[in-house]
């Protein structure tokens, strides 16, 4: 005899345990590409882009300041904000002057649900030119953001 011999007895699903979800991890890369932007005295983007097969499967986009900065000479690239895909979002980290980091970070898509490696890659080829206008329109309010913790 089974769990239960009413036949009406339905062995349901234990709603309790969390669905898996999809771990990203990006394959090799054809090429990767690394290219500095300067956005101003002694502030810089570093723009890292990793591709397969013409697609943009991973990327960094990272603020930070250096020595020629006219308020913080000592500093020798320190992290300001930064936007990336690791931990299967696209999220963007906020940094502080006094080492810190935000411990919220703030996602911008989630890898999580996506059903498949391709379907992943796609969101984060697709996320790229939103997250690069991002950083570019609101660098000033994050290096803003870095300097009031002090």
């Amino acid at each position: 005899m089974g769990l239960n011999p009413n036949p009406k007895h339905r062995n349901l699903a234990d709603m309790s345990t969390p669905p898996p979800t999809f771990i990203y991890t990006p394959q090799e890369a054809d090429t990767t590409v690394t290219t500095p932007i300067d956005l101003s005295d002694g502030c810089e983007l570093s723009m890292r882009e990793s591709y397969f097969q013409g697609r943009i499967i991973d990327f960094s986009l990272n603020e930070h300041i250096n020595h020629h900065h006219p308020r913080y000479p000592y500093v020798q690239n320190h992290d300001v904000a930064r936007i990336d895909c690791c931990h299967s979002e696209v999220h963007r980290h906020q940094f502080y002057a006094n080492g810190d980091e935000d411990p919220k970070y703030y996602v911008i898509r989630s890898l999580k649900n996506s059903p498949d490696q391709q379907s992943a890659e796609k969101i984060i080829d697709e996320c790229y030119d939103h997250c690069y206008a991002l950083i570019m329109s609101n660098w000033e309010a994050y290096l803003e953001r870095w300097d009031s913790w002090s």
